[in-house]
């Protein structure tokens, strides 16, 4: 008899797949010279460094970075020229970030293919991240903007911070929602926020534009975020493309699974669940606890903030900039839920 993980799984199949939001046929153009920019410069490299970089890039991203620069930029000028380079360089950060946490996850499958340290080793994996990183930032140099090369390092000082925030919460079932919402802004949602802004400064708008641009960019993270969390719960291995159920297992708390342990009796029996050492390392458990999850409304409280997130978010859009690229920054946003809602 179908459970009611199943019928999850079924929703987030039907969500997954849907398509990116569509955008403007020029702008498919600019992404097109985001990826011929980032084959460039892993040519530049060494054959079998080169390899290992190739590798990653080819895992079939939706380069949601690169489109939050360039939507950016296109709110406030139609020249995207210089937007293109930094975009770039926003997709290699996520591509080392990406990197990184496999091996910090011990993760073997990302985006339907074997990572990098499934098939290299860590060492191989965290030295290739460390290359990307490095190449981003020459690229972001090279725009001769200061301020943008500020935004991107500081935000590269918050994501760690947000890892190490996590690594620190592991196993600790007193987490607040409060405790969950710092985590995700520095882990995830300050990425977003960055990219906003540099692609508005990139294009001449001014510290209150750009300020906007950031606020709006940070709350679809967030958003991304809560989304990507229900979907560790509800999607299945092959739709996902890496593996699922995993934050648990990893002794994540994420948003719904701190809803319901503050729901008294289904808190309770999860707390019983998870009691002793590493508990959430049992498949057994872990399903368990998720069918508790699904079965009392913590996956749709989940969803409602997420689109609480987005609803904020498009508050922030300017009043004024070029119409086109609004509403598909309003449609990125909303395809950050409607892949779980």
């Amino acid at each position: 008899m179908p459970t009611v993980i199943d019928a999850e799984q079924t929703a987030a199949k039907a969500a997954g797949d849907r398509k990116p939001p569509f955008l403007p046929p020029d702008l498919a153009d600019q992404i097109e010279l985001v990826k011929k920019c980032l084959y460039r410069e892993a040519q530049s490299i060494s054959d079998k460094v080169a390899a290992v970089l190739r590798h990653q890039m080819e895992g079939g991203g939706k380069f949601i970075r690169p489109l939050l620069v360039l939507l950016s930029a296109r709110m406030f000028s139609d020249d995207l020229a210089p937007a293109v380079p930094v975009a770039a360089a926003a997709e290699m950060i996520h591509l080392a970030t990406l990197a990184h946490d496999d091996v910090i996850d011990g993760s073997d499958m990302r985006r339907r293919q074997a990572t990098i340290n499934a098939l290299w080793g860590n060492q191989a994996a965290i030295l290739a991240g460390d290359i990307l990183l490095a190449r981003a930032l020459v690229i972001l140099s090279r725009s001769r903007r200061l301020d943008v090369v500020q935004a991107m390092a500081a935000m590269l000082g918050q994501m760690c911070e947000g890892e190490i925030a996590q690594h620190l919460s592991l196993h600790c079932l007193e987490q607040s929602e409060k405790d969950y919402e710092a985590r995700i802004e520095r882990k995830t949602a300050c990425f977003f926020a960055a990219c906003c802004r540099v692609g508005a400064l990139l294009s001449g708008a001014g510290d209150e534009d750009a300020e906007k641009m950031s606020r709006f960019g940070s709350l679809m993270g967030m958003a991304f975020q809560v989304a990507d969390d229900i979907m560790d719960i509800t999607s299945a291995h092959e739709e996902a493309g890496k593996p699922v159920r995993s934050d648990l297992a990893q002794g994540i708390l994420t948003l719904p699974v701190i809803y319901a342990l503050k729901q008294p009796e289904i808190g309770r029996r999860i707390r019983e669940l998870l009691a002793g050492v590493h508990r959430e390392k049992d498949p057994a458990v872990i399903n368990e606890v998720l069918a508790l999850v699904c079965a009392n409304g913590a996956l749709e409280y989940a969803r409602s903030r997420a689109k609480g997130y987005v609803r904020e978010a498009e508050k922030h859009l300017p009043a004024a900039g070029n119409a086109a690229a609004k509403e598909a920054l309003r449609a990125l946003a909303g395809y950050a839920v409607n892949r779980v809602c």
